[in-house]
């Protein structure tokens, strides 16, 4: 029972902060248990730059001789509009205008029966006075139980994206709405930034450039949040107004998020038509991000979000088509960004005169894209896995003999400089494969081939490394854990080496082979021994052509 009350008070608790009633009225009665939103329609009044807006006796006689506008979607200046709020309880609440670039912000608050005047300012540039909430501005008002009195509500900004309602909150509602909103925030930007940054040690440790246009990527979706959100500006408390910021970066973003895909993805080498299209746009996106650097905002507010809606489109396409190819790099890539789309769509129709009353907003874009910018490093991180087998794989068949499948020349090298200090070393040759190959064939005389590799790796395989180092030359290392070994090692080695010619004469009568056998006690190191064991099997080569010559006679 007392589990099922819990759930219907979160429940009734969301609806109260997440979904706050929705009036439009110029009286305003405030509740201790509800929240509201006073409505753009017919709000705001636009106010001439000639009125001072601290002089309030002006504004108040100019106020009311004027029309309020529809909505001020879209226009920029300074506004005014004037409440008349009624308490029902005594409470200290929050007065937050739902828009995101503040200039200048100024709240009054007139009491008829004690004539007090109480001003706040609260832009973004005096938000050392007032509540910090990231993406918005707020001051607060306290009011005692049947309390009457007059709210006045003046902003001054470039742009308004979206349209500018008045959330009023009382102190519970508002630090829970304060909560959410920053830590959401300051944690997907944090995380942005801390990707950012790892993926620079990761260029800077592997040089691969995928790894700097991810960091670029990452970074300017993280710095142009933390313009935009107002975060930099209440670390570091600048002179400017840093939110507008946010439009002129992420022009840059997408220019560096092209180049990843386009990367990421390996479309200069597998995708023509795909690379030649992103690097078009990273020039477009490039040549964007310096012309609306010497534009208005409004103009680079529509540019950045084509930009964004292009870009999204795009990665969503090349995400499914690469899926279809089998590009499991896109499973990570295409999740991220379709939660980002989305999370951009609800965006774009908080920012529409329809859908202008949607929460959260900004909260859930920058934490959409912080977890599109995790799934981007997994994605990442795919791709150095590709690149890490194939390094494998080719650094495997850099040192395979194709046909025998032993090591080769490069791989002896590396088993050499392997070894202890006990050890044995063979040199093996085969005798009379140049026969086989002008009589019989080269195919005949890969077959003499890989039947001697094949007798070698049956026998030898368990007690050291095989190598065939040229046309018809083999080479065993044959490493000892103690010097005591050594002895029993060379007599069994020398005997299963001399059961090799009988194996070889029963398919191929002219072929046989001559080895070398040299160890650790007789040469103090391995490349000696190597070459020992070498001469030893030139001698027994000659020994058997003395022999070959002498039957022959």
């Amino acid at each position: 029972m007392r589990t099922t009350i819990n759930i219907i008070f979160s429940v009734v608790f969301l609806f109260v902060v997440i979904f706050p009633l929705r009036v439009c009225a110029e009286t305003v009665t405030l509740n201790s248990d509800t929240a509201l939103v006073i409505n753009d329609n017919n709000l705001w009044k636009r106010l001439p730059d000639k009125f001072d807006p601290h002089n309030i006796d002006a504004i108040d006689d100019w106020y009311n001789k004027q029309q309020a506008v529809d909505s001020i979607i879209g226009k920029s200046g300074r506004f005014v509009t004037k409440l008349t709020v009624v308490a029902n309880s005594t409470e200290r609440w929050f007065i937050v205008p739902k828009t995101n670039f503040i200039d200048q912000g100024l709240g009054y608050y007139f009491n008829p029966i004690d004539s007090i005047v109480i001003t706040q300012e609260f832009s973004q540039l005096a938000d050392n006075k007032t509540p910090q909430l990231l993406h918005f501005q707020a001051f607060s008002l306290s009011m005692n139980k049947g309390e009457k009195g007059e709210l006045w509500v003046v902003i001054s900004a470039q742009k308004y994206p979206s349209p500018v309602s008045i959330k009023l909150l009382n102190s519970e509602s508002f630090y829970r709405f304060q909560t959410v909103n920053n830590v959401l925030s300051v944690a997907a930007i944090f995380a942005m930034l801390l990707l950012a940054l790892l993926t620079s040690f990761i260029y800077f440790g592997t040089r691969n450039r995928i790894a700097i246009t991810c960091a670029g990527y990452l970074g300017f979706h993280g710095i142009g949040w933390a313009v935009a959100s107002g975060l930099i500006d209440d670390l570091l408390n600048l002179s400017f107004n840093t939110v507008y910021l946010g439009m002129y970066i992420f022009p840059l973003a997408v220019a560096f998020a092209a180049q990843f895909v386009s990367d990421l993805f390996e479309c200069k080498e597998n995708h023509r038509k795909t690379y030649k299209f992103l690097h078009w746009l990273t020039i477009a996106s490039a040549v964007a991000a310096g012309v609306i650097a010497f534009t208005s905002f409004s103009f680079a507010f529509a540019v950045s979000h084509i930009f964004a809606m292009l870009w999204i489109s795009v990665t969503i396409v090349i995400g499914v088509y690469m899926l279809k190819l089998k590009d499991f790099r896109a499973k990570y890539f295409l999740f991220g960004n379709v939660l980002y789309g989305l999370s951009l769509i609800y965006y774009m129709l908080s920012h529409s005169d329809i859908f202008g009353e949607l929460d959260y907003a900004e909260s859930l874009v920058v934490s959409a894209l912080a977890i599109d910018c995790m799934c981007i490093m997994l994605s990442l991180t795919e791709w150095f896995k590709i690149k890490q087998s194939e390094y494998n794989r080719n650094f495997y068949l850099s040192r395979l003999d194709p046909l025998t499948k032993l090591g080769n020349r490069y791989a002896l090298n590396e088993g050499i400089s392997k070894l202890g200090p006990h050890y044995v070393v063979v040199y093996l040759d085969i005798d009379g494969l140049k026969k086989i190959n002008d009589n019989l064939g080269h195919g005949e005389g890969d077959k003499l081939i890989t039947f001697v590799a094949k007798y070698l790796l049956e026998t030898f395989a368990a007690h050291g490394s095989i190598f065939r180092t040229g046309g018809d030359e083999f080479v065993m290392l044959l490493p000892l854990l103690r010097f005591e070994q050594l002895t029993s090692k060379l007599e069994s080695t020398q005997k299963l080496l001399d059961i090799l010619p009988d194996k070889i004469h029963e398919k191929w009568a002219q072929a046989g082979i001559s080895y070398g056998i040299c160890n650790s006690a007789e040469q103090d190191t391995p490349s000696k021994c190597l070459s020992q064991a070498d001469k030893r099997m030139y001698l027994q080569k000659e020994q058997h052509r003395t022999e070959h010559n002498v039957l022959q006679q």
